[in-house]
């Protein structure tokens, strides 16, 4: 009997020990020692993958910085991507736009202009065969390059007898596209088929006493500005100004259900606003002009900055990809900065970056908090586990938002503080690349809401 009473004295005393090394509370301090050299906290947050501008050259194997990606780099991609998703566990994914081979690649690129279609179908297949293995909702939207009509195109090449577009090059995933599902809870809300843009819930519809997360995927090709490379093609005989109204209008109504609803809203696009980081010129049109209800004339970005002072409060984040590199820009209203704008490096090293995806992280208001870099070099055989996070290179404390960061960093000045910040982008802009350059026009850091 005493031997009895013993054991269960010890029980009591042990186990209460025993559980305070499992806690959760303890879970999330533990460290772990990364390739980079650099300890990260591990954290009990959601998360959601994003990953862009493959550029896939089907006739390129091998590759080197300055060239598009080869087939080898993107079997390496998909096997980093597929893994992630098992690792992570991300709730969904987004995929940012750019699936082909660039046009007019030189030497020592490989040349591949009649095959620029192959790679859109292959680069389809290729995320949508991930998503159905692993059942995780993939939301997708179109790149200044994926236009079947072309470069800068619009979304529906209505030219051919057929009307075509992108997801005509995958077939097998013709009906699910823009977002493969695999019999989640995601379901879309609305959008334009011909136009390329649409919202969703990936995470599923509103529960009772749940906030549900809307997620907004623009076509901000349609908003691209006039260049030497980026002539706006309206292949589907609607002209870029009207085109430009109609996509306005449907973010306006969708902003507003989602404040209605007291929605959660991430915003992903390809070409952001505000200047571009390597001249400082626009990236969106700005001959282009909205008309309001009131006759009022403005600029398709001075809308869409509007907008976001409008619904911060609703908007979580806003994603870009199109540069291939790691930045971000700060939205300005006065002297305080009210979003970012972050974007997704390429897996293309087109532009002497590293390739690399993003996994973010997210609270339970869906505010982001963190996300990590995963990047290679073109030239390796795997991909590897070298990665970086937002919270190591802008010095954020566990409880940070991304958005109160940089907002402690700017400190109500942010033209006092716009070259400390820029030295932060450059730090990991170019995916840690040793061959990136150190371009970032200080006027790309802000867009200045009027």
């Amino acid at each position: 009997m005493k031997n009895h009473k013993l054991k269960l004295l010890f029980l009591v005393l042990i186990i209460p020990f025993l559980f305070s090394f499992i806690s959760p509370s303890n879970e999330i301090s533990n460290i772990s020692k990364l390739d980079t050299g650099i300890n990260i906290l591990q954290s009990g947050n959601s998360k959601f993958l994003t990953i862009s501008d493959v550029h896939l050259n089907v006739m390129a194997k091998e590759v080197s910085y300055g060239c598009d990606t080869g087939m080898d780099l993107w079997a390496i991609a998909q096997a980093k991507f597929d893994s992630l998703i098992i690792t992570e566990k991300p709730n969904f994914v987004l995929y940012l736009g750019d699936l082909p081979v660039h046009a007019g690649q030189s030497s020592p690129c490989v040349n591949a202009d009649n095959y620029i279609h192959d790679g859109v179908g292959t680069v389809l297949e290729g995320l949508r065969t991930i998503a159905e293995k692993r059942k995780i909702p993939l939301l997708y939207l179109p790149g200044n390059n994926d236009g079947y009509g072309g470069d800068y195109s619009s979304f529906t090449d209505s030219i051919n007898t057929t009307a075509k577009t992108p997801f005509t090059q995958d077939p097998a995933g013709l009906k699910e596209w823009p977002m493969i599902n695999t019999g989640n809870q995601a379901s879309l809300i609305n959008g334009n088929q011909e136009f390329g843009f649409f919202s969703a819930y990936p995470l599923g519809k509103a529960k009772k006493g749940v906030k549900a997360l809307r997620t907004i995927m623009l076509n901000t090709v349609i908003f691209t500005a006039q260049g030497t490379w980026s002539t706006y093609q309206p292949k589907d005989g609607v002209s870029q100004q009207d085109a430009g109204i109609i996509q306005i209008n449907w973010l306006k109504k969708e902003l507003a259900a989602a404040a209605t609803s007291n929605e959660a809203v991430l915003i992903a696009m390809h070409i952001p606003p505000g200047a571009g980081s390597y001249n400082g010129s626009p990236n969106w049109n700005q001959a282009l002009l909205y008309i309001d209800d009131q006759g009022n004339h403005s600029t398709f970005d001075t809308q869409f900055n509007q907008l976001v002072k409008k619904y911060q409060h609703n908007i979580v984040g806003i994603l870009t990809s199109h540069t291939h590199t790691d930045g971000l820009k700060r939205v300005i209203d006065g002297d305080k900065v009210i979003e970012l704008t972050v974007s997704t490096p390429g897996i293309s090293v087109n532009h002497k970056n590293n390739p690399g995806m993003k996994v973010f992280e997210y609270n339970n208001d869906f505010e982001l908090m963190d996300f990590t870099t995963y990047y290679s070099t073109p030239e390796s055989k795997y991909w590897g586990n070298k990665r970086y996070t937002f919270s190591q290179n802008y010095g954020c404390s566990n409880s940070d938002t991304m958005l109160s960061c940089i907002q402690t960093l700017t400190n109500n000045d942010p033209q006092g503080t716009q070259s400390s910040i820029v030295k932060l982008v450059l730090q990991i802009l170019y995916v840690i690349s040793p061959q990136g350059s150190t371009t970032f026009n200080p006027t790309a850091l802000d867009i200045v809401v009027k």
